[in-house]
């Protein structure tokens, strides 16, 4: 997703073009409309990736129903524009005229692709080692090579100084590098620490609700402070609930942006802090970055297949499953029903 994000972004910046040698295939005469069709989606879809590019890439790590429902609503929303105009051929002439306000607008829309792709590098420092800093950079300037080097030498049209073969050889050679080079980071040297996974490598340890975690072991949950985040573990929430304690579970990893706007906006919060230090709640917080087995048999258990995933528990009651975005008004009713 990294490399994918980077590539649009190379695109939009007009290092290379997208559908130039697709526009034969589609205006033949045995494709029509259909050709048309899909070649509109080809070039149109490095536009809309700023916007749509994190929703692709959650969905295709959901259940082939969330990832075709995902798909059919963005294959519905490229086509409602075109039928629309079909109907009413008067709102053409409301359209914006064309000039050099799309060629800026199209290189500004790569900014957004670059920022997604800064967030994903630092997903994949946390699920790798801080040596993966180097290799994602490396492969970063490969990758840009490559793609000046086939927008420039290689698609028809343009200037070259060299024969096309030779020119697209090295720039196929330069992607494969940008490819591989991020799997050197996969290397076990030097893992992270599982206690530091949301921290910065290097860092001090982060006191903001998103990444702190409380320092004692999960083998010593005892009465931890009700305050902090302890890292999950079965025995730790069991122990907790052993001693009547009301337990909340945060199921969440780094690169899933629900799960960290739920933070920052609801768990964060110092009226969620205050609400488990008055209710005495025992938060516990289960951090799947990195794929944990036990953790997975734990989502497994509750029928959902990722993060997040929000568990209020009390012994001898039935467990509460808060919905997928949180507020404080949930948070509080949970927390309520089972204190009573």
């Amino acid at each position: 997703m990294f490399l994918l994000f980077l590539l649009i972004g190379a695109n939009l910046m007009g290092l290379f073009e997208v559908g130039g040698g697709a526009m034969r295939w589609a205006s033949a005469p045995q494709f029509g409309a259909f050709g048309s069709g899909v070649l509109a989606v080809i070039v149109a879809t490095p536009c809309t990736a700023p916007f749509m590019g994190v929703a692709l890439g959650v969905s295709l790590g959901q259940g082939p129903i969330e990832a075709m429902a995902v798909f059919t609503a963005l294959a519905l929303g490229m086509t409602s524009p075109y039928l629309i105009l079909v109907f009413r051929p008067g709102l053409i002439r409301r359209l914006p005229r064309p000039g050099a306000w799309m060629d800026w607008m199209r290189k500004g829309l790569a900014f957004p692709m670059f920022l997604a792709a800064v967030w994903l590098a630092w997903v994949f420092v946390l699920q790798t080692t801080s040596q993966s800093v180097l290799w994602l950079g490396l492969s970063s300037v490969l990758l840009f090579a490559a793609c000046w080097l086939y927008g420039s030498h290689v698609q028809p049209g343009l200037m070259r100084s060299e024969p096309r073969s030779v020119s697209a050889g090295l720039s196929a050679l330069l992607l494969a590098l940008a490819v591989l080079a991020p799997l050197a980071a996969l290397a076990p040297e030097e893992p992270l620490e599982p206690s530091r996974v949301g921290e910065a490598p290097g860092s001090l340890r982060s006191a903001t609700p998103v990444t702190a975690l409380a320092t004692a072991p999960a083998s010593q949950p005892g009465p931890a402070a009700t305050a902090a985040w302890a890292p999950w573990s079965r025995s730790a929430v069991e122990a907790s609930l052993n001693a009547d304690r009301i337990v909340f579970v945060d199921f969440t990893a780094a690169w899933c942006v629900s799960c960290q706007a739920n933070k920052q906006l609801v768990l964060g919060t110092q009226r969620v802090s205050e609400l488990f230090s008055t209710a005495g709640v025992h938060s516990f917080r289960a951090d799947w970055t990195r794929q944990d087995p036990e953790i997975t048999q734990e989502l497994q258990r509750y029928g959902r297949r990722g993060v997040p995933m929000y568990l209020v528990l009390r012994q001898g009651r039935e467990p509460l499953v808060l919905p997928e975005v949180l507020t404080y008004g949930l948070v509080r009713d949970a927390v309520a029903s089972l204190g009573r």
